[in-house]
């Protein structure tokens, strides 16, 4: 089917993604909106992946596809595909999530309706067929807008999701970062922050939640990436004079990250090869003493984390060894 015009590019970074690709594209193939482009990134996969996109290919023209060498980062695949977009609008899914048929043409038709920047569906956490979990988001903002930097604020807790429909013209002046896993959160907090306008429609994106693949699932030394990503928001908040609220949130976030990659590391530890545990050691040291510099003065309140805290601020030691007990007793 060919596209003129394209309304929407849609970038879908491939790695290893058989099981759920073809579900995620056909879903993409169903919209209601037609003038869009689908830019699959293929990250040197090593199953079939690629066959089953370029089969998909053959029956649908819009499906573009590139090849790049494996870079170990969903973002790297983002930006390398935002090269060959040329669509007015930008979005982004990972291999395995899914679209409503109205999620595209009702995202434009709001952005032309409030010319905002940013369109924020509504979202389900997919679980199955059957198990559809609605988003804890506020279902007051359907159908408003809001400021940029509101929009911002909400996301540091991730009252909003990042699963957004941008407007191309601010991904080209904010870019999209590519320096850790996480960076797409990073940069999805920096085009809300660029954004005059913020408005939200009913279609719906469905973040899958049954991968065993997915990254924040699965063990690996970058997973610290996380942390850097919250060390990397607290300062953006410092130079741009936000408040003590926002501070307290990204604070709070730093030391749960922490507290999450630290527990996961001990949890896998036993796999790792010695030089690969050394490295991340050295790694996981010097970011928590920057973490605790960055987060000394600031005030958590709530239990929970007051006792992560008492921990986290004490000593290194006494961190990975309340890190190490959590491993054992939690699943």
């Amino acid at each position: 089917m060919p596209c003129a015009d394209v309304i929407v590019s849609i970038v879908i970074p491939v790695y290893n993604g058989e099981l759920y690709i073809e579900q995620t594209i056909r879903s993409l193939l169903s919209q209601t909106l037609l003038n869009f482009e689908i830019i699959c990134v293929d990250d040197s996969s090593t199953d079939n992946s690629l066959k089953i996109i370029e089969q998909l290919r053959s029956i649908d023209d819009r499906i573009k596809i590139y090849t790049k060498a494996n870079g170990g980062i969903a973002a790297s695949a983002v930006k390398f595909g935002l090269q060959y977009s040329t669509g007015e609008f930008f979005m982004y899914a990972s291999q395995d999530d899914l679209f409503s048929p109205d999620l595209l043409e009702k995202g434009v038709e709001s952005a032309k309706k409030f010319g905002s920047d940013a369109i924020v569906p509504e979202m389900f956490l997919y679980y199955s067929d059957t198990d559809l979990r609605p988003f804890n988001s506020d279902k007051r903002l359907l159908g408003t807008t809001i400021t940029g930097k509101e929009a911002f604020t909400l996301s540091l807790k991730w009252t909003i999701h990042g699963f957004v429909l941008w407007r191309m013209d601010t991904v080209k002046k904010v870019g999209y970062f590519d320096f850790n896993i996480s960076s797409d959160e990073y940069t999805t907090r920096m085009l809300f922050y660029n954004s005059t306008k913020v408005s939200f429609s009913d279609g719906v994106f469905y973040y899958r939640q049954n991968n065993p693949n997915a990254i924040t699932k699965k063990w690996n030394i970058n997973q610290i990436g996380f942390v850097e990503t919250n060390l990397k928001l607290l300062f953006f908040l410092e130079e741009n004079n936000f408040t003590e609220k926002e501070f307290l949130v990204v604070g709070k976030n730093v030391l749960n990250e922490l507290v999450r990659v630290n527990t996961l590391y001990w949890k896998n530890r036993a796999l790792m090869d010695n030089a690969l545990d050394i490295k991340y050691q050295i790694a996981m040291t010097a970011l928590y003493h920057e973490a605790m510099s960055a987060v000394r003065n600031l005030k958590l309140e709530g239990l929970k984390l007051i006792f992560r805290f008492l921990f986290v601020t004490n000593g290194y030691r006494l961190f990975s060894i309340f890190c190490r007990i959590k491993s054992k007793i939690t699943t």
